[in-house]
């Protein structure tokens, strides 16, 4: 079988389409700090210029493992409700970061309607915007990816059950990464509001919790779901902590405060 390559989609857009702007970029929105081992992150994916300082700090928290599963919301209609690719590679500015064959066919045995589908992710942002940050901390890293639509909540639990078995059956560590933003295109009070009602939830490891409240308070975190999925997960991993790294909004680059995106980030230990 011929190994893909999936070229970037959003170079040039959402961040430097050059090697060497992209990765001054990187280290830019990277504080010095010790990193320690953790079971997930929550970060953002919207343009560098804006959420790149919140994913940035937060990922260089944790000490990278050999390979990341990263889950992200479906931005386009394209592709399978859930999807997966379980081999090789993406091409980004200044290298490639490789798909880990071996664990993706794993989950795609483990875990219910996981569908194999190139298309979900040919023009999906929300996981390619990370992929510097983890080529910086773990140049040798592979990834899995999955994007998946929206869901109920019981859907949520069956899948983050099923994926947390999966992850506790596998001999290898794995860093599960969560890809959202918070609330979206409202004004800067009433978004730092909402954000805050979902990040209580996020802290006290309440997935139920989570979902609901973004539904009740009509909250638009665009990745609730793979949010709400993860902590379902990392429960069968021993998940007992979750750390507000940082919490922000657009705002503080554009200086628009009217209609505003939040962006936060989380460890999960």
């Amino acid at each position: 079988m011929q190994k893909m390559v999936r070229s970037p989609a959003m170079a040039g857009l959402f961040y430097p389409d050059d090697p060497k702007q992209l990765a001054e970029w990187v280290d830019s929105f990277t504080p010095p700090t010790t990193s320690q081992p953790a079971l997930g992150i929550i970060a953002p994916h919207a343009g560098l210029r804006y959420s790149g300082g919140v994913a940035g700090a937060t990922i260089a928290q944790v000490t990278i493992p050999a390979t990341t599963l990263i889950l992200c919301p479906k931005h386009t209609r394209f592709g399978a409700k859930t999807a997966i690719m379980t081999h090789g590679s993406w091409s980004m500015p200044g290298g490639t970061i490789a798909i880990d064959e071996d664990l993706a066919k794993h989950l795609q045995q483990c875990l219910p309607n996981l569908t194999e589908d190139d298309q979900a992710h040919a023009e999906e942002h929300a996981i390619e915007v990370l992929l510097p940050f983890l080529q910086k901390h773990r140049p040798d890293g592979r990834f899995v990816p999955i994007a998946m639509d929206y869901r109920s909540l019981k859907e949520c639990q069956a899948l983050g059950h099923a994926l947390g078995q999966a992850l506790n059956q596998w001999p290898e560590s794995v860093l599960l990464l969560s890809s959202t933003d918070m609330n979206h295109f409202e004004d800067q009070d009433t978004t730092r509001r909402k954000d805050q009602l979902a990040l209580d939830q996020i802290l006290a490891l309440n997935p139920e919790g989570l979902y609901n409240t973004c539904q009740q308070h009509n909250i638009s975190m665009c990745g609730v779901v793979p949010t709400t999925i993860t902590l379902y997960a990392l429960q069968h991993l021993g998940l007992h902590q979750a750390t507000l790294i940082q919490h922000t909004t657009s705002a503080a680059v554009s200086g628009e405060t009217q209609r505003v995106v939040g962006y936060a980030g989380l460890v999960l230990k």
